[in-house]
């Protein structure tokens, strides 16, 4: 008795999704032919067995197709004899829309779907370090909630680069923002803010936006905004300079040196407010430069040799020749390397592993790691309004072992411990030989 009531519960479904099948996915008529065809279904007895095991096959097109739920429910009276609709329809509708709202993945106890849309606009280039760096954060971090199926689209600006195209690139952004219309907007570093999410998102809708990597004050961009808040990006100036003098102790003459871009001039600005508060006799900066000439930074290279005792740099990825063409960041710096011979201190940590002497550096992937998580507290209910401004707190203490070698200078015994250590690839003991 109960292999017939199953056989014609299951003929039943057949027909019902082969009414459906303009709308169903293959894989939901796949698995009622299966059941209707399953060799050893006698041996099942139990008809209720299968038909949940029908329902929980077909779960996961249901859940992307419940707000196709009119069509369905048209196509089913279609389907189903009337004189039979009664009973069909309190068996069969009861269970399928009981077992699929709990058995779907994608829907919580209050059916809200748990899809996340994610726009992540990038100020510079896909493959500048920093940017591969707090990517790499944001990813793992959201990696670890299996709970949400995130869906990530990126847009780079490249304004490191082409900086001419920042207006124009942040149209496009807004365009795309318009288009695929995300649950969550990350803008990275300031170009995104200055150009992109200040003229078209902060105060002007209701998607949160999370930013990460802003030098700038925040004051100046209108932040915290109703509906923007994230992570600044404070450089631990005078930290590396201590460190750049427990390397060398006789270095008190620092020169400053920055490209001219938006952030080189940001930097420049902080830099010279955090070491105007040091007593000149513990450190004299000799002066703050910012060009994005290339030949103009070798020349103020060369004519710090006999002024300074150290240079301080961190943005160097604007430069052009002069023919005008950009400069990579890698050949400006390896040209310092191989033809200063003054210690060097930076802020980030690529700079130290291709060649700088040393930093205590903002760490991208940590950076990337905050944007994401303040990104999760949103998602789960925090209002952007509730949610402060955070800084980057913490650092690394970075010493590339190879420039040591190279100025003839000694790593102190109580600096090996906690220090990331690098060799560079191109700094050999070729190199200019170190003032004595």
């Amino acid at each position: 008795m109960h292999c017939v009531r199953g056989q014609k519960w299951i003929f039943f479904l057949y027909q019902v999704i082969t009414s459906l099948q303009p709308i169903a996915e293959h894989s939901l008529f796949g698995a009622a032919k299966f059941m209707l065809f399953l060799p050893s279904f006698a041996a099942l007895r139990d008809w209720r067995f299968c038909s949940i095991f029908f329902v929980a096959r077909g779960s996961k097109y249901l859940s992307t197709s419940l707000p196709l739920a009119p069509q369905i429910l048209s196509k089913l009276a279609n389907c189903i004899i009337w004189d039979k609709l009664f009973t069909f329809m309190k068996h069969v509708l009861t269970l399928l829309v009981s077992l699929t709202i709990l058995l779907c993945p994608g829907y919580d106890a209050l059916g809200a779907h748990k899809d996340l849309k994610i726009l992540i606009v990038h100020s510079y280039h896909k493959t500048m370090p920093w940017v591969r760096d707090y990517t790499r954060g944001i990813r793992t971090t959201l990696t670890r909630h299996h709970d949400i199926h995130c869906i990530l689209k990126h847009f780079y600006m490249d304004t490191k680069i082409h900086p001419e195209g920042a207006k124009e690139k942040a149209r496009q952004a807004y365009k795309i923002f318009q288009g695929w219309r995300p649950d969550i907007v990350i803008a990275c570093d300031d170009n995104a803010q200055k150009y992109f999410v200040v003229p078209y998102l902060k105060d002007k809708t209701s998607t949160p936006v999370v930013f990460l990597g802003v030098n700038e004050d925040p004051e100046r961009y209108g932040y915290p905004a109703k509906n923007v808040t994230g992570v600044l990006e404070r450089n631990h100036v005078v930290m590396t300079l201590e460190l750049l003098q427990r390397l060398k102790p006789d270095c008190k003459r620092i020169a400053v040196l920055n490209d001219a871009s938006p952030t080189g001039m940001i930097l420049t600005r902080r830099i010279k407010k955090a070491l105007s508060a040091l007593p000149s006799t513990h450190l004299q900066v000799i002066g703050y430069y910012n060009t994005n000439s290339f030949e103009e930074w070798k020349r103020l290279v060369t004519n710090l040799q006999e002024r300074a005792d150290g240079l301080y740099f961190i943005t160097y990825f604007t430069f052009r020749d002069k023919q005008g063409r950009h400069v990579p960041a890698l050949e400006a710096l390896k040209w310092l390397l191989l033809n200063s011979r003054l210690p060097e201190a930076s802020n980030t940590m690529d700079t130290v592993r291709n060649g700088a002497l040393c930093s205590i550096a903002i760490d991208g992937f940590i950076s990337g790691e905050d944007a994401a998580s303040i990104l999760l507290d949103i998602f789960h209910g925090t209002k952007v309004s509730q949610i402060p401004l955070k800084r980057t707190e913490r650092g690394l203490r970075l010493i590339n072992r190879s420039r040591a070698r190279v100025l003839g200078l000694k790593i102190p015994t109580f600096l090996v411990s906690g220090t990331i250590f690098f060799d560079s690839p191109f700094i050999n003991s070729k190199g200019p030989s170190p003032r004595q």
